[in-house]
């Protein structure tokens, strides 16, 4: 019988290693992620078709400089990971499944700096908190197995060299009680993967659990707001699966 230990975990894509080691340096990273795009014309393209999307201004940009002076530099790195990732977790005898559950952690990604954003608080590593909340899924999915994925995201984490708060999104995503550090971050992931879930149409709206909302000092009202941002979410979702 398979284990998570036997299981083999992909390496991450270089770019995105990058990406997620340089974030902390606003002005080197932004300039080794905007040398990486200009290298990679399939990558270039997706930024530039995101920079066009509405939300980025009535003027579309027609160059990549033009396309990464619009979007900034927290939006590029957050595209260039999950164009990394997305690629990476590409399996075509269950693309269905692999294409729903991307979706999901785009959406959760989304939602949880639609979160940051209601508390007032951008954190940088919210958006790769959600986007990696359920990696281990992802990478079962891809091998054709059905094992344990949060063991399996851990294995990730410690093999990606994932920062901690990523790796304890993954690991208490579905309670942030046994979250024994980064909790904001944690249930910050956790109240966007409902939402994301609710979004994508896989559930009725639920009751947000009170303690949740402690922790991130949010009153009920600022939850039925980030639900009436589904639909913005929905669209970004759809930019990056």
């Amino acid at each position: 019988m398979a284990t998570v230990i036997d299981l083999d975990i992909p390496p991450l894509p270089a770019l995105a290693a990058e990406v997620i080691r340089e974030a902390g340096d606003p002005l080197g990273g932004a300039k080794a992620v905007a040398r990486a795009v200009e290298r990679d014309p399939a990558l270039a393209a997706t930024v530039i078709r995101i920079a066009r999307t509405a939300a980025y201004g009535a003027i579309p940009p027609r160059t990549l400089q033009q396309a990464l002076a619009r979007i900034g530099t927290r939006t590029l790195t957050e595209v260039v990971v999950a164009e990394c990732l997305r690629t990476m977790v590409v399996a075509p005898e269950v693309a269905g499944r692999v294409q729903h559950a991307w979706g999901h952690a785009v959406g959760t990604a989304f939602y949880a700096r639609q979160v940051s954003a209601a508390r007032r608080c951008h954190t940088e590593s919210t958006f790769l908190c959600g986007l990696l909340h359920s990696i281990g899924a992802l990478i079962e999915l891809r091998a054709g197995v059905d094992l344990d994925p949060v063991a399996t995201g851990m294995r990730a984490a410690r093999e990606w060299s994932l920062p901690e708060e990523v790796a304890q999104s993954i690991a208490h995503h579905g309670d942030p009680t046994h979250a024994t550090a980064h909790r904001l971050e944690v249930a910050t992931t956790s109240l966007a993967a409902v939402l994301a879930t609710e979004a994508l149409g896989d559930r009725q709206p639920t009751e947000i659990p009170s303690m949740w909302l402690d922790w991130l000092d949010m009153y009920p009202d600022a939850i039925e707001k980030l639900r009436g941002e589904a639909d913005v979410v929905l669209t970004r979702v759809k930019e990056l699966t």
